[in-house]
């Protein structure tokens, strides 16, 4: 789910000068002191170039990886000096402090944040949240107004397919007789006879489709309807034919349902963008020479 990670963290850090000559290991100088290769986190250690690849390119993955590394150390800084730690116990106080005012509607948006909670992206993100509550309160609350007015600007991203329902007739495929038996039920059903009526007439088992079952009924991406019934098809052994009780379709997810992750997401994009300005003002001040 894109709600449960948004964070803004990586845009242009300010000009630097490239002017120190090659040393081992060396990558940069940071506000004066050296930043060698094995000191950097594994995200920022990940950029780091392959030495076959020309110059100009491993210049520029080079400031990649230097940059990255400079604005998380920036980040873990300011979080420390607020007393924050981007780690499990944040990320749990963040999933708490999140879903206690939804009750039984916030169990989707719960049960997707307990997937993460292990995340080291998402303790970033709940410890950069932590931060912003503590101070600027006001960028962590999103009135019901704004989530109604997203959810109807948005309106077409919150549809869910629903199946359909089905009934299904089958025979034994190792009888000799099914292919005739199921061929003759389905000529009935296509002269409209009702399918339970006419499954008992050719003593075939009519049974309700599981949505499970009804997911992969072949129609070829045809438009179902009403009464529409397959072509014979295997399963488990059987021949089956399945007619269609109501045609599959598309709905709109109340908005009492989605309500909670449409919060998250703004609330994430809301809190991100706030830290963005204090963490680029911070950058701003860090004086960088790379080495090539």
């Amino acid at each position: 789910m894109r709600y449960l990670k948004a964070l803004s963290l990586f845009f242009l850090l300010g000009a630097a000068s490239v002017i120190l000559p090659a040393d081992s290991g060396v990558l940069a100088e940071v506000d004066g002191r050296e930043l060698h290769s094995n000191e950097l986190c594994k995200e920022a250690a990940a950029l780091l170039p392959d030495a076959a690849l020309p110059e100009d390119v491993r210049s520029v993955k080079i400031q990649a990886a230097v940059q990255l590394e400079v604005k998380l150390r920036t980040t873990e800084k300011l979080l420390s000096q607020a007393g924050i730690k981007a780690d499990r116990s944040t990320a749990e106080w963040y999933i708490s402090e999140r879903c206690a005012k939804y009750g039984m509607s916030g169990d989707i948006l719960k049960q997707g944040l307990e997937k993460l909670v292990n995340d080291r992206g998402f303790q970033l993100k709940s410890a950069i949240y932590r931060y912003i509550q503590s101070t600027q309160p006001e960028k962590t609350v999103i009135s019901k107004e704004e989530a109604e007015s997203h959810y109807r600007r948005n309106q077409m991203s919150f549809r869910k397919s629903v199946p359909g329902t089905f009934l299904v007739a089958s025979v034994p495929q190792e009888l000799p007789e099914a292919k005739e038996r199921i061929s003759s039920l389905r000529a009935a059903l296509m002269q409209g006879e009702n399918i339970s009526t006419a499954a008992e007439r050719h003593k075939i088992i009519c049974r309700p489709a599981s949505p499970e079952f009804a997911a992969g009924i072949p129609h070829k991406n045809l438009k179902l309807y009403r009464n529409w019934v397959s072509a014979p098809f295997v399963h488990e052994k059987n021949l089956c034919i399945a007619v269609c009780i109501e045609p599959p379709s598309k709905e709109f997810i109340p908005f009492e349902k989605i309500c909670p992750l449409i919060e998250e997401e703004l609330i994430s994009r809301r809190t991100g963008a706030a830290f963005d300005i204090i963490l680029k003002k911070q950058l701003s001040l860090i004086k960088i020479k790379y080495r090539r």
